[in-house]
């Protein structure tokens, strides 16, 4: 039986690198608390 998995997703952010699957992903993609309010873009 294979083990490996790939990555699906790669993000990178101020805290450093975090691989998704793709279910986790899609949570996070489309969860509202977890983003960065505008005025920290600046």
């Amino acid at each position: 039986m294979n083990t490996k998995r790939t990555i699906q997703h790669l993000a990178i952010d101020f805290a450093g690198l975090k691989t998704y699957g793709e279910d986790e992903w899609q949570v996070k993609k489309h969860d509202k608390d977890s983003e960065v309010p505008s005025n920290l873009l600046k």
